[in-house]
């Protein structure tokens, strides 16, 4: 019989793919004691699946190698017997997954220390458009791990100036709809707490061999847990920071429930930090940056870099010869990528890039060049969520590099765009030419969307 096990398990199963096919197994096989055709009706009933097929005893193997499935997903019960679905998903990179009510555990058993490839490549490397096999993308990556290998005798230094935010991730499990009002009801098992904001930037340059001094301005009312982050923040970077007493901590706390985010919630400050402690950061990364390679501005318009600080930090940047990244970002909040002037890189979604030239309705084009004119940057990463991203340069703004996103089941999206700022910046960096540095950035996003919360992403691209 079909019972809310069942039910949750092709819900999750459902949300992790663009078609669900469902096997049931024939009349007469181990366990099938109800007639087919009704197994059918009743699986039909819940609107779950595109097609559902009848699996012949010992015919699993042969359905398998025809349709080629990028995920298998079977009930936590399977995981220690023999599952023949493994051996066939190997030998074309497809993943088995063991559904537990617990789904994020599951997620997170896809751990950083893990190759990408020994949780199946082909689904979270690849690139839809065919102009990258994932051989191509493998072997650029190794081959930026070794100028980082090569580099870590004499690493390079960077500078990271921006909003440190702490991610916390409650996992819950759906209980159902309130019989009083119509509220989603839910129970939380576990809560895990990253780094996220500039510090997830500072950090996964410094897990890409270079040397990070990391500049930002804290509330004073942290947790232990969020302190506890923030002291092992110190032990991968260099961190400058400064507290001001009329801010909260910025603390972004989701709810997520079948692998999905039900809602999150934001405690920020947006009012900006004042005259007297933009003097403090302006005094001490000017010291800083005369020592770096590059200077990245990570900007969640909470108020951490006011306009003034910004044009004094671009400024100076330009007086010394430093290159300069901006990444302003606009998604619950509203910002103005516009007002990094003189930046030589910016990163921006097509959200921000129209916020910023106030156009909504001209053509990709059309916005980005115009962005371009305004802020004088050298080049545009413009980035377009599930379709990927576009790269322009000034010199040829009508022919930008054009590439898909490489992670076609992404697990958690949130901070894959932090992770693409930093790869890319540690590419160039690196003296990697742009347009390598822009396919190694992709690598980098797909790399943070296939687990949930941000961790630093060089150990992984270590390993593949």
């Amino acid at each position: 019989m079909v019972h809310s096990g069942h039910v949750r398990m092709l819900q999750f199963a459902r949300a992790k793919c663009d078609r669900l096919i469902i096997g049931l197994t024939s009349d007469g096989s181990d366990g099938a004691d109800v007639p087919y055709v009704d197994r059918q009706f009743l699986i039909d009933s819940l609107k779950l699946a595109d097609s559902i097929v009848e699996l012949a005893p010992g015919g699993i193997g042969n359905l398998l190698a025809a349709l080629k499935p990028d995920i298998v997903v079977k009930g936590k019960e399977f995981e220690g017997g023999e599952n023949i679905e493994a051996s066939v998903l190997k030998k074309y990179g497809g993943s088995l997954i063991f559904f537990t009510d617990s789904t994020n555990e599951i997620l997170d058993q896809r751990s950083r220390s893990e190759s990408l490839a020994d949780y199946g490549g082909q689904v979270y490397l690849k690139d839809p458009s065919g102009k990258y096999s994932e051989r191509d993308l493998l072997a650029r990556a190794k081959k930026f791990n070794a100028v980082i290998q090569k580099r870590n005798t004499k690493k390079k230094r960077v500078v990271v100036v921006g909003d440190l935010i702490i991610d916390r991730y409650v996992d819950c499990h759906p209980l159902g709809m309130s019989q009083e009002d119509p509220t989603l009801v839910v129970q939380p098992n576990k809560v895990k707490t990253f780094v996220g904001g500039a510090g997830i930037v500072a950090r996964h340059l410094a897990s890409l061999g270079l040397e990070v001094d990391f500049f930002t301005v804290l509330g004073d009312n942290y947790s232990k847990t969020e302190t506890k982050e923030i002291i092992n923040l110190k032990n991968d970077v260099n961190l400058f920071s400064w507290v001001d007493p009329t801010r909260d901590s910025t603390v972004k706390t989701r709810y997520r429930a079948l692998g999905k985010t039900l809602l999150r919630v934001n405690n920020i400050s947006n009012h900006d930090i004042d005259n007297i402690q933009q003097e403090k950061v302006l005094a001490r990364i000017r010291s800083s940056i005369k020592k770096s390679d590059a200077v990245v501005f990570s900007d969640f318009n909470y108020g951490i870099l006011p306009t003034n600080l910004v044009s004094n930090i671009i400024s100076f940047c330009e007086s010394v010869g430093k290159f300069t990244v901006a990444d302003s970002q606009s998604s619950s909040q509203v910002g103005d990528v516009s007002r990094f002037v003189g930046a030589d890189l910016i990163f921006a979604t097509e959200r921000e890039v129209r916020l910023a030239v106030n156009d909504f309705k001209s053509g990709i084009q059309s916005v980005a060049a115009r962005l371009m004119e305004k802020t004088q940057c050298r080049i545009l990463v413009f980035k377009l969520g599930k379709d990927g991203a576009l790269m322009f340069r000034r010199e040829n703004v009508r022919y930008p590099v054009e590439l898909r996103a490489f992670n076609q089941n992404p697990v958690d999206v949130a901070g894959a765009g932090d992770a693409m700022l930093s790869t890319y910046v540690a590419a160039v960096t690196l003296d990697i030419p742009p347009e390598e540095a822009f396919v190694m950035s992709n690598i980098g996003a797909a790399v943070q969307c296939s687990t949930i919360g941000n961790s630093p992403i060089g150990s992984v691209l270590s390993s593949m």
